[in-house]
């Protein structure tokens, strides 16, 4: 998912990127998430190997903060802090970056619409176009417009050939990461139960809420 939300937003796969330098802060919403774990480790090869992004921020619960940051974070805001907005643009700003990129994992998408709107006027014609989010969840059909920000449903091509064709690009480019020991299967694995008898279970285990942890149910042999 955060491959697919690479190139939605633009970025590509990790690797050289503007000349301008690293002048961006690559924000990661709901970081402790399934796919939020993925997609801060992704945004760490994006900083590390040349691209624009200067500095991979993350939002997360405080309890998981440790864990985000050992995965490649340089920042993580608590999302449920009332002031998180305020705290993400300053820090930014305390940092000299701009935030144009958000990957929401799972979480309000109104929060990270207010975050770039800060900065969108300014990444407008500086980098070549406005803000955009790159949302896993389905976006809300009563989702508010904000000037500068766009926001985009994250799903592969409709086209049968161009579908394939992403799917084998991602795959060889988490293949190599893999192999290379540059990013790890996350979150953390918890068996809950062995066999089919046990999903319903497991589902009330998940309808509870878990967090930073992902739900494995094992099949019987």
């Amino acid at each position: 998912v955060p491959l697919c939300a690479w190139d939605a937003l633009g970025l590509g796969s990790a690797g050289p990127g503007a000349a301008g330098g690293q002048r961006e802060a690559l924000l990661v919403w709901g970081a402790s998430s399934s796919v939020g774990t993925m997609g801060v480790q992704l945004a760490r090869l994006q900083k590390i190997n040349g691209s624009a992004v200067g500095a991979v921020y993350a939002t997360a619960g405080a309890a998981n903060h440790a864990y985000v940051k050992s995965l490649g974070a340089d920042r993580v805001f608590d999302y449920k802090s009332a002031d998180v907005v305020n705290s993400v643009v300053s820090a930014a700003k305390e940092d000299g970056l701009v935030i144009r990129h958000c990957f929401l994992g799972t979480g309000d998408v109104a929060l990270c619409q207010a975050v770039l709107s800060v900065f969108a006027e300014t990444v407008g014609s500086a980098a070549g176009g406005g803000a955009r989010i790159a949302s896993a969840p389905i976006v809300p059909p009563d989702t508010k417009q904000v000037k500068g920000v766009e926001v985009v449903f994250l799903m592969p091509s409709s086209d049968k050939t161009d579908r394939l064709a992403q799917f084998q690009k991602w795959m060889a480019q988490l293949s190599k990461y893999v192999a290379a020991g540059a990013i790890k299967p996350s979150p953390e694995p918890k068996v809950v139960g062995t066999g089919l008898d046990t999903i319903n279970a497991a589902l009330d285990t998940l309808s509870e809420g878990v967090s930073c942890s992902k739900l494995v149910i094992q099949v019987s042999e």
